[in-house]
């Protein structure tokens, strides 16, 4: 088979550039998979049994924040501090990751 001149520019393009492609590709999956664990490890705040002052430690929680989170609970879900009115969605979004909203106990009888 006679392959063109472009042609084998382009082969030979892609023997040298393939490589390359590879090892970048490969030194980026660990980064993703370091980055995962480093979400991971960090500790989230439970919306339903937190303190005032554990809830003040999150960014952009103040008093007045944390009181409206305490007065409005229990939380079916995190996305409850929005649709609920305890933060305004701007602030729910940036803080998201860093909460959660674990059921309440049922009352023992």
């Amino acid at each position: 088979m006679l392959l063109t001149a472009r042609t084998r520019r382009h082969a030979l393009m892609l023997l040298v550039l393939l490589p390359a492609w590879c090892a970048a590709a490969q030194a980026a999956v660990p980064a993703k998979a370091a980055a995962t664990k480093t979400e991971k490890a960090v500790p989230r705040v439970d919306v339903n049994t937190a303190s005032r002052a554990e809830l003040k430690t999150l960014p952009g929680i103040g008093d007045a924040e944390a009181d409206r989170i305490v007065s409005l609970r229990p939380y079916l879900s995190k996305a409850e501090l929005a649709t609920k009115g305890a933060l305004p969605t701007g602030t729910y979004l940036s803080l998201r990751r860093a909460v959660e909203a674990k059921p309440p106990r049922p009352a023992h009888r």
